[in-house]
């Protein structure tokens, strides 16, 4: 039997003030079909309101596409409402 999902937390931290200013998860789903190919799951995705419009969702977003590609993922999921596709 293998595992069947996988996570990962990616953060972005102001280091003057060491708080978390952006995140996402990333799940990573083996399916049976596509060989035990890989899913991935982006889901989450959180900026402090006092950082928003510098970019940091779509760089977290980004780096969570890169993640799921590098795991060998056959496709990446954004699991948001569809009012916030357009931010990421």
């Amino acid at each position: 039997a293998k595992q069947s999902m996988r996570s990962y937390m990616i953060v972005v931290e102001n280091l003057e003030t060491c708080k978390i200013v952006a995140a996402t998860t990333l799940l990573l789903e083996l399916k049976f079909i596509h060989a035990g190919g890989v899913v991935g799951h982006i889901e989450d995705v959180v900026v402090n309101s006092e950082y928003r419009g510098k970019g940091l969702g779509v760089l977290v977003v980004q780096w969570a596409v890169t993640a799921a590609k590098e795991a060998g993922a056959y496709k990446c999921i954004l699991d948001c409402s569809e009012e916030n596709v357009g931010f990421y």
